[in-house]
């Protein structure tokens, strides 16, 4: 009985989704229906984790491509793939919050916060209106990727946490932002 029942479990498990329903007049082997239990709650939490990953990367790809649009939106693909690498930079520092998300939204970071722009940003890549081009930079840090391209010339960015508009100590200047 313990191999004809085993034989029905190892079958559902490789060749489709396994329901549980309590069967206790079928199956009277000794803990077969916790046994059937247990192994599709793991199916379950690891099918919920895997989806959940996979909104997790979708939302930061949201956020980082908006992010990038409202501090490089008019620069080329190298200044905006730069702002996308210093968010990553930052999540990688100790100095900072370690999820994109926390590392846009920290205080006293990133002017669009707390203008509105990133709301309208946000609510552009919903409606599917953010430049292509946002998106893939977003895709291009998040994907660890720490060099750009100018002019033919590689510079990699793994150091730089900070950019802005201005600044006098800046190491290197991407059009219209300074970095360091």
């Amino acid at each position: 009985m313990k191999k004809i029942i085993t034989i029905i479990v190892c079958f559902l498990l490789l060749f489709k989704p396994i329901t549980v329903y309590a069967q206790e007049d079928y199956m009277t082997g000794v803990g077969i229906n916790q046994m059937i239990k247990d192994i599709t709650e793991d199916q379950a939490k690891w099918a919920y984790a895997k989806e959940l990953g996979e909104l997790l990367q979708q939302e930061e790809v949201r956020l980082m491509s908006a992010i990038i649009w409202c501090e490089a939106g008019n620069q080329d693909e190298a200044g905006k793939q730069a702002v996308g690498i210093v968010v990553m930079n930052r999540v990688a520092s100790d100095k900072f919050e370690n999820d994109v998300e926390s590392v846009i939204y920290e205080p006293g970071q990133f002017r669009p916060k707390t203008d509105g722009k990133l709301v309208k940003a946000l609510a552009m890549y919903d409606e599917g209106k953010l430049p292509q081009e946002c998106i893939e930079a977003a895709i291009y840090a998040l994907n660890n990727n720490k060099v750009i391209i100018i002019n033919g010339i590689e510079i990699d960015m793994s150091s730089y946490l900070f950019f802005a508009t201005h600044w006098d100590d800046a190491k290197i200047r991407i059009q219209d932002h300074d970095f360091k």
